[in-house]
């Protein structure tokens, strides 16, 4: 797993960057995202691997089974409708394809209230669950890493705020994986400005590509989305 180089919340609170606080706190991230808060993690069928199994003819043209360099795991006891990570998998296939980064590493981990809580609690002094932290592989713009880094979604954080919005929860995973990739690529809300201004107008133009709903930004900050 790539080593972290701090955490990106909703919020754009960062970890700690000094090299040492880092390496003193990468034990307890590995630790969680190998599993040993709960049960073992389960790795979902690869997208990929889920359209040859609907489709048996494009395993016998060659289709690669796995997308390269997206990995997903489920950890602790989300509720997960059925092909909800499949689902996840393709969004993210085609965000990085539309982000130009189809090449790079993502790693996507599933997970309940009960698993992201201690993370936030290390990363961001925070002692509560919260809906997706991004912990990228380099600073700023990654566009060169081979590892964009680790996305942790709470389904059940997300599966509330879906159920307050109105809307599926396969629609508010799309928002928390487009507002996390995008941190893992370097944009930050968290002073507003420009900055702010940017990251909104990618979630904008991005999510509509994976059939997603407005913005988290747009969403929490009151902001017109593109096209009003």
């Amino acid at each position: 797993m790539a080593k972290k180089q701090g955490a990106r919340t909703t919020g754009g609170r960062r970890g700690p960057t000094d090299a040492e606080a880092i390496a003193d706190n990468m034990s307890l991230v590995e630790a969680f995202l190998k599993g040993m808060s709960g049960p073992a993690g389960v790795t979902a069928p690869p997208a990929a691997a889920a359209r040859a199994e609907a489709d048996p003819a494009a395993d016998a043209e060659g289709a690669e089974l796995e997308p390269p360099g997206l990995s997903l795991r489920i950890e602790g006891a989300p509720r997960l409708p059925q092909g909800a990570a499949e689902a996840l998998l393709i969004d993210a296939e085609r965000l990085l394809a539309a982000l130009q980064r189809a090449d790079q590493e993502l790693s996507l981990v599933l997970c309940d209230d009960a698993f992201i809580r201690p993370l936030n609690a290390s990363w961001r002094g925070k002692d509560s669950a919260t809906d997706v932290l991004s912990f990228p592989q380099a600073e700023g713009d990654a566009a060169g890493a081979l590892a964009l880094g680790d996305l942790v979604i709470s389904v059940e954080t997300a599966a509330a705020a879906a159920a307050q919005l109105g809307h599926s929860l396969q629609d508010e995973l799309k928002v928390l994986l487009v507002h996390g990739v995008l941190h893992l690529i370097g944009h930050d809300h968290e002073q507003g400005g420009e900055q702010a201004e940017r990251m909104r107008a990618e979630e904008a133009r991005l999510l509509p590509l994976i059939g997603g709903a407005a913005g988290l930004i747009a969403r929490t900050e009151g902001a017109p989305t593109e096209g009003d």
